[in-house]
C-alpha cells in the first residue's frame, strides 16, 4: 500500500512544483497539499474503500482548484504550465474513474461524474462516461437523455441524438420523461432547420416534390408522429399528453398540432376530470387581461366556464373536476379589472360554492377555502353556514370543528351581562358537541381549545378539572 501511494504522489510532483514556481501556493501551502493527498491516497488504497472517502477526496480537490484559478487571477499569472492549470482537474477525473470503477452501481455517483465534465468542457471524456455509464445502467431513463441531449446540443448531431434516444425507449418504453424529451427534441431539431432556411433564405424551393416534403417536415409532422407512438406506449394518462401540449406551446406555429392533443384527450378520456380541466385552461391558458376589453374577456370566461360545466356532465370525477373549477374561478377573481368584471367574478365564484355544496361534492379543504374566501369578503354569515354545513357533512373532521369553534369565538360576542354569558355556554355547548364527533385521537387541539374557553371565562376550577379529567378518560382508558 506505501508503494502505491508513494508512486501517486510522485506522479503529483511537477504539477506542485510548478505551482510553487509561479507563486500560486507558498511552500508551506504545498507541503500542506502533500500532507492532505497522502492521507486521503492512504483511505483509498485500504480495503474495503467506502464511497465517501472518494467524494471527500474529489471535494478537497475542487476546492484547491477554485482557490488556484483565484489566486492565478489575482497574480496575474499567464506563464504557467499546463501541469499547473490542468494537474487538479487530471486528478479529479482520475479519482472519478477509480470511484466509478469501483462503484459501478452507484447512478449517483456516476451523475456526479457527468456533472464534472459537463462543466469542465471535457466533452470527449463525457462522450464515454456517457456511452458507459448507460451500458450498466440501460433502465435509467435520465442517463439516455443526457446522452442524447449531449449530441443534439453540445455535439451538434441531431442524427446520433435521435438515435440515442429511440434506443433508449426501446429499453425504456414507458418512461414518460423519456418519451418527453425525445420529443422536445425533435421539434427542437424542425425549429432549428426552419431558423437555417430562413437565414439562407430557402423558404420557397423549385421543386414541387421537395417542398411538399419540407412542408411536412416544417410543420412537425415527425414530433406528431413521436407523439401518437408515445400515445400508445403510455396508455391511460392525461397529465402525460397534456405535457405535450406544454411543449408545443415553447414553438411557433403549432397551435394545428396541439389540436390534435386536444381531440385525442376528447375522445379517448371525456370520463376524467383531468381531461376537463386541460380543455378549458386551453382558452385561458397565456392570455392577459389587462390588454383585453372587458367584452372579450367576458366572451372568453363564458367558454372556460361553458366546458367545465360540459365536463361536469359526463365525468366520472365530478370531485375533482368541480376543484379544478372553483380554483379557476378564485384565480379569476384575483385579475385586475373593471368593478363590473370583479363582481361578476365573485359572483360566479359564490355561485359555484353553493352549487358544489348541493351538489354534495365539497371536500373538507374545499370547505375550508371556501370559508376563507368568504371571510376575506366579509361575508361572516354566510361562513359561519358554510362550517355548520361542513361539520354536518363531515362530522368526524377535526380541522372543520375547530374552525367552526375559532369562527364562533370571534364572531362578534355581546359584551357584558347576561349576553356574554349567553354565548360562552353556547360556545362551550359545541365544544363537547365537537369532541363528542371527532375520534379521540384526533381531538386532541378541540379539548385543548375547549379548556381555553373555560380559563378565559373565569369558569370555576372544579369545572375546568373535570372537563380535563374527562379528557384523559376518553384519551388513555378508551378500550
Amino acid at each position: 500500500m506505501a508503494e502505491v501511494v508513494h508512486r501517486n504522489l510522485e506522479l503529483m510532483l511537477p504539477e506542485l512544483e510548478e505551482l510553487e514556481r509561479s507563486g500560486i501556493f507558498s511552500p508551506q501551502e504545498i507541503k500542506e497539499i502533500v500532507r492532505r493527498r497522502r492521507g486521503m491516497e492512504y483511505k483509498l488504497q485500504r480495503r474495503p474503500v467506502r464511497r465517501e472517502d472518494f467524494l471527500r477526496a474529489i471535494t478537497y480537490e475542487l476546492n484547491l482548484d477554485r482557490l488556484r484559478k483565484v489566486r492565478k487571477k489575482r497574480l496575474g499569472v499567464t506563464s504557467a504550465r499546463r501541469d499547473a492549470d490542468y494537474g487538479i482537474q487530471d486528478r479529479v477525473h482520475s479519482l472519478f474513474k477509480r470511484a466509478v470503477k469501483r462503484f459501478k452501481a452507484d447512478v449517483r455517483l456516476w451523475l456526479q461524474y457527468i456533472d464534472f465534465c459537463r462543466k469542465s468542457r471535457h466533452h470527449v471524456t463525457l462522450g464515454k462516461i456517457l456511452a458507459r455509464a448507460i451500458a450498466l445502467h440501460p433502465n435509467k431513463p435520465g442517463l439516455w437523455v443526457m446522452a442524447g441531449k449531449f449530441q443534439f446540443e453540445d455535439q451538434n448531431d441531431p442524427s446520433s441524438g435521435r438515435s440515442t434516444m429511440q434506443q433508449g425507449l426501446r429499453s425504456n418504453p414507458s418512461s414518460t420523461h423519456l418519451w418527453l424529451e425525445y420529443f422536445r427534441m425533435e421539434l427542437m431539431h424542425v425549429d432549428k432547420m426552419k431558423k437555417r432556411r430562413l437565414m439562407l433564405g430557402l423558404e420557397k424551393s423549385e421543386d414541387e416534390e421537395l417542398e411538399k416534403l419540407g412542408a411536412e417536415f416544417f410543420s412537425y409532422e415527425i414530433p406528431s408522429i413521436v407523439f401518437q407512438q408515445a400515445v400508445k406506449a403510455v396508455p391511460n394518462n392525461v397529465q402525460f399528453l397534456v405535457s405535450f401540449i406544454d411543449i408545443y406551446r415553447l414553438f411557433e406555429r403549432s397551435e394545428q398540432r396541439q389540436e390534435e392533443v386536444y381531440s385525442c384527450l376528447r375522445r379517448d378520456y371525456s370520463h376524467l376530470a383531468d381531461c376537463w380541466e386541460a380543455l378549458a385552461r386551453r382558452h385561458w391558458t397565456n392570455i392577459d387581461t389587462t390588454t383585453l376589453t372587458g367584452t372579450e374577456v367576458s366572451s372568453i370566461e363564458e367558454v372556460v366556464e361553458g366546458c367545465y360545466r360540459e365536463g361536469l356532465g359526463v365525468t366520472v370525477q365530478p370531485s375533482s373536476l368541480w376543484r379544478h373549477y372553483l380554483k379557476w374561478c378564485r384565480e379569476v377573481t384575483e385579475n385586475e379589472g373593471t368593478d363590473s368584471t370583479q363582481l361578476r367574478a365573485i359572483k360566479r365564484l359564490l355561485n359555484g360554492y353553493q352549487n358544489c355544496t348541493k351538489s354534495q361534492h365539497m371536500s373538507v379543504d374545499m370547505i375550508e377555502e371556501q370559508v376563507q374566501v368568504l371571510r376575506s369578503m366579509g361575508l361572516k354569515e354566510e361562513a359561519h353556514r358554510a362550517l355548520v354545513t361542513g361539520t354536518q357533512t363531515y362530522p368526524d373532521s377535526h380541522t372543520l370543528w375547530l374552525l367552526r369553534l375559532r369562527n364562533e369565538r370571534s364572531g362578534g360576542r355581546e359584551e357584558g351581562g347576561e349576553g356574554e354569558e349567553r354565548e360562552c355556554a353556547s360556545l362551550i355547548q359545541l365544544c363537547s358537541e365537537a369532541t363528542k364527533a371527532v375520534p379521540a385521537e384526533n381531538s386532541l387541539s378541540l379539548w385543548q381549545f375547549w379548556l381555553e374557553v373555560l380559563i378565559s371565562s373565569d369558569t370555576p376550577d372544579s369545572e375546568v378539572d373535570a372537563t380535563f379529567q374527562l379528557y384523559l378518560k376518553l384519551q388513555f382508558c378508551a378500550p
